[in-house]
């Protein structure tokens, strides 16, 4: 909350500076000049967007969606943990993931690196949800790009016609204890596969390990707006996982209009 409060201290003072600029009270600066042309021109102010999260959205719909953010973190301050997190209305979404297995590892008396992420695609709304998991969070707010979420079998399905991004379902992130095997040995996985006895993929269960990025950009100017925030295992459905990596399969926090 304190990265929201110090937003708007700085959109409050400078709406105020241009204020009496135009008031013929102070001097109008080139930043205050460069503020004014940008609010003209529709677009989120440098100097607001220097101390805000990493967003791409016009000014209007940056405004909505901070408005948004700002409900959300009132709520959770007023009335406690809510029974699902919008990761997306998160400034630092990354934390989440630590903050999971940090909890579980302390009320389970268990290493923390000993745990990972199981990933759980809820059949229920939001507002079906009534309270939080015993173990984990609920998320929502995430978008699927280049694929969508089929309910019926459960698992990844080729996107619609003309439907690049398709509103994920609610996610239970799940805290479980790992195989001292799990991986290829260096820490990263691509897909879990389970082998039947003939040697073949079992493809009912073969996983595609998606990326979770902040915003479509999928990338970051500055070192500290990295887009990755983790990754999801989720089913793969009828293709193989590198059908869903050759066509760019992610989950998407934030888009751009």
């Amino acid at each position: 909350m304190q990265h929201y409060n110090r937003l708007l201290e700085v959109i409050l003072s400078s709406i105020k500076e241009v204020e009496e600029a135009m008031a013929g009270l102070a001097i109008l600066s080139p930043s205050l000049e460069n503020l004014v042309h940008s609010i003209a021109l529709g677009q989120v102010p440098h100097c607001w967007s220097q101390c805000a999260y990493t967003s791409y959205k016009p000014l209007d719909r940056w405004i909505e969606d901070l408005n948004q953010r700002l409900q959300f973190m009132r709520s959770w301050i007023n009335e406690g943990l809510p029974n699902v997190i919008w990761i997306s209305r998160l400034c630092f979404p990354q934390a989440l993931t630590t903050a999971v297995l940090q909890q579980y590892a302390r009320k389970h008396n268990v290493a923390i690196d000993r745990l990972g992420i199981k990933t759980v695609v809820c059949n229920h709304s939001v507002e079906e949800i009534k309270s939080p998991p015993a173990d984990g969070c609920y998320v929502t707010g995430l978008y699927l790009q280049n694929a969508r979420w089929d309910k019926r079998t459960g698992s990844l399905a080729e996107a619609r016609i003309k439907e690049l991004f398709s509103p994920m379902g609610v996610i239970w992130l799940k805290p479980i204890i790992q195989r001292m095997d799990d991986g290829d040995g260096d820490g990263k996985v691509v897909a879990k596969r389970n082998r039947l006895s003939d040697g073949a993929v079992d493809k009912d269960t073969e996983t595609y390990l998606t990326p979770v990025y902040r915003t479509q950009v999928r990338g970051g100017i500055r070192t500290e707006a990295v887009d990755f925030v983790t990754a999801l295992e989720l089913p793969c459905g009828q293709y193989s996982a590198m059908h869903w990596t050759l066509r760019g399969v992610a989950l998407i926090c934030s888009l751009n209009e």
